[in-house]
């Protein structure tokens, strides 16, 4: 008899305790639940490490089950009350292998399959676009490259200005440069645009065969937090590279609105190309070039031979072959058409021909004007495991 009193002593602790600590919601099923920890609740944990692919509904199931706790760090999700474990019954399974890091960084090979937030990025609709275009090289059209994202600056004057750009690559976050969200002089970085073609006109609007069809208007999000990474060097522009989650997901429309694939394969991880294409509109940190959606094909730069041009031009930076990419500075034109934070990108086999993005642009840009300067671009294979560390539902 006093074994049951004690289990069901502890049982009302443990209620207690919950109650206390998690604020009520209600599951996407209907059912009365709190919000906890993902670690806390039994059947989505089990789930998201089963290492398994998920279906779109248990996908959906998941996203919709997210919910907001201030006094919890990181995840939380609403959970069924009987599938609620305490900190002390709680099996905490052993962490979802991921490629060795280094500094933060990563590896261009070793298995990301597994990892935890695998599927918060889609590789079934990712990436659509028109290779044919590509291969032809025409100029970039309305719908083309719908990835492409605008980061918007609050001056002290209280205007708006465009000095990065980035890429969705899911519907809550957007991949930049370290340089375009850290150590902001005089400005503050307050939204991000997207599904924007031409800067002066919204709605877009093109006519084929006579017919005028026109786009929906550009999204303008707030941004909601910001991630650099933990090692950014300004000085010596290494690991370059941010994550932008927005204050709410971004609408996606079919040709419009989609995210860019990354790299989540081993054989994408490992590819090089001998060209890529950049797309922007000229922003850098000193202002925006054009308004109209730009794209150019830049070919690829031995590191060896980069480092050398970069030291000519008095660009004292080490490259490295692990976390950077060199591309460009054969011509002026080429390497003046992308943003700071944008992508280098190419078509990549992920399920059919998508378009990936292998690197985002950290240096060089400002030296558009000197066609011998190459630009470099940390490298998105490397920091895989660092980007999906930092993802959350």
């Amino acid at each position: 008899m006093n074994k049951i009193n004690h289990v069901i002593f502890l049982v009302l602790n443990l209620i207690l305790i919950i109650c206390a600590q998690y604020p009520d919601c209600t599951t996407p099923s209907r059912r009365n639940g709190k919000c906890v920890p993902v670690i806390r609740c039994q059947s989505i944990y089990a789930t998201l490490t089963s290492g398994k692919p998920l279906s779109d509904e248990i996908r959906n199931f998941i996203l919709r089950s997210k919910c907001q706790n201030p006094a919890v760090q990181g995840n939380s999700v609403c959970c069924q009350l009987n599938g609620i474990t305490s900190d002390s019954t709680q099996t905490v399974q052993a962490p979802v292998p991921v490629a060795a890091t280094t500094n933060g960084g990563g590896s261009s090979t070793g298995d990301i399959s597994k990892h935890r937030n695998i599927n918060l990025l889609d590789t079934d609709e990712c990436g659509l676009t028109s290779a044919d275009r590509i291969a032809h090289g025409k100029a970039t059209q309305l719908f083309e490259y719908p990835w492409m994202a605008l980061l918007g600056y609050r001056t002290d004057l209280g205007d708006m200005e465009y000095k990065c750009g980035g890429t969705l690559i899911n519907p809550n976050y957007v991949l930049t440069a370290a340089h375009c969200v850290q150590g902001l002089r005089r400005v503050t970085l307050e939204t991000v645009r997207l599904g924007e073609h031409n800067r002066k006109t919204n709605p877009d609007c093109k006519t084929i065969a006579g017919e005028k069809q026109c786009a929906n208007n550009y999204q303008e999000i707030n941004v909601g937090s910001t991630v650099v990474h933990e090692s950014y060097n300004r000085p010596r522009f290494a690991n370059d590279i941010a994550l932008i989650r927005l204050s709410k997901p971004a609408t996606l429309y079919e040709d419009e609105v989609v995210p860019i694939c990354l790299p989540v394969t081993e054989q994408l991880r490992k590819k090089v190309n001998d060209k890529y294409i950049i797309t922007g509109w000229g922003t850098t940190e000193n202002g925006t070039d054009s308004d109209i959606l730009l794209f150019a094909t830049i070919p690829f730069v031995k590191s060896s031979t980069c480092q050398q041009k970069l030291t000519e031009n008095r660009l004292f930076a080490a490259v490295s072959d692990d976390s950077q990419i060199c591309v460009g500075g054969t011509d002026k034109v080429d390497s003046c058409q992308g943003d700071s934070g944008g992508p280098l990108q190419y078509v990549g086999e992920l399920k059919g021909p998508k378009m990936v993005q292998f690197g985002v642009v950290s240096f060089g840009i400002n030296s558009c004007g000197d066609k011998s300067v190459p630009g470099v671009y940390a490298k998105v294979s490397y920091y895989m495991p660092w980007i999906l560390d930092n993802l959350k539902p």
